[in-house]
């Protein structure tokens, strides 16, 4: 029979993206919780692990923990704080695979909460408020991320009809504003930099909302480039006597094949070679090889 733990294994072997974000951040929390204890027996430092994974706002202890810019964002201590945010994760998160891919995910994740984390520092070193409260409000928790992700869908299917137990149907982007007022919507200046967290993701979701809907293009300027020219030349067409019907449906078929060919580079153009199916792969090497 097998364990617990070859369960837990397993299943993050074979989990979504999403899930294995939910494992991230409940097994960081459950072993940081259980240091906290151990520590706390044996008369130690408690905040001394911490310390090493949340991302303080003063950046000369930043530059020796540089990576606490991407380790905070998998990081809770109240269990509130995880709940929350995991079941905003899990709500936007399963939403936003029935459309888009797990590499979108983990990339809104990741990008939104290092984008959180660098409005968090340059809020703390150029606002006075936040930089006098700066060493008793360090960065923990995936609330940017969540903040990237829940934008980002929202703004691209903001009609999108979601069930909510005894309110019945609402369309998501009603209940994104519930979630932004409630962010936002305190007057506890210790937790300014938060919000400036938040608004940082918030910014790096709806940046990539807008190139989703083409209305930035950020992947021409910085997206990869196809390594692969594929050049047709049309073959010329020797002056001979042929039925009319021959010469017809060679033109139909090279018109064919040019506007298969067109589509496929089309493709090669917008989301890289990579996106391509086995069988568009295999009649691009057939164009290049004969063209």
């Amino acid at each position: 029979m097998d364990s617990i733990w070859d369960k837990i294994k397993q299943q993050y072997r074979t989990g979504t993206g999403l899930m294995r974000l939910l494992m991230i951040n409940v097994g960081l929390f459950v072993a940081l919780r259980l240091a906290y204890v151990l520590v706390r027996v044996f008369q130690g430092d408690p905040t001394l692990l911490l310390s090493q994974l949340q991302l303080e706002p003063v950046f000369p202890d930043f530059w020796f923990h540089p990576w606490t810019a991407l380790s905070y964002m998998f990081v809770h201590f109240r269990l509130m704080h995880l709940i929350t945010n995991l079941l905003l994760l899990y709500f936007f998160g399963s939403l936003l695979l029935r459309a888009f891919s797990e590499r979108k995910l983990l990339l809104l994740y990741i990008g939104g909460g290092l984008a959180g984390a660098v409005l968090f520092l340059l809020g703390s070193l150029f606002i006075p408020a936040l930089n006098a409260q700066a060493y008793n409000a360090p960065l923990i928790g995936a609330s940017a991320s969540v903040m990237a992700i829940m934008v980002f869908f929202t703004f691209v299917k903001p009609d999108t009809a979601v069930s909510l137990f005894v309110l019945g149907q609402l369309k998501l982007k009603y209940i994104t504003l519930v979630v932004l007022v409630l962010t936002f919507a305190h007057a506890n200046p210790s937790a300014y930099g938060s919000d400036l967290a938040h608004i940082g993701g918030a910014l790096f979701g709806l940046f990539f909302a807008l190139s989703e809907k083409e209305v930035l293009h950020w992947k021409k300027w910085f997206g990869p480039r196809s390594r692969m020219r594929v050049t047709y030349n049309r073959p010329f067409r020797e002056q001979v006597d042929r039925p009319t019907d021959v010469d017809q449906d060679y033109r139909d078929r090279k018109k064919k094949q040019q506007e298969t060919l067109d589509a496929i580079l089309d493709k090669v153009k917008r989301s890289g070679y990579e996106s391509l199916s086995k069988e568009e792969k295999q009649k691009l090497f057939d164009f290049s090889k004969h063209g």
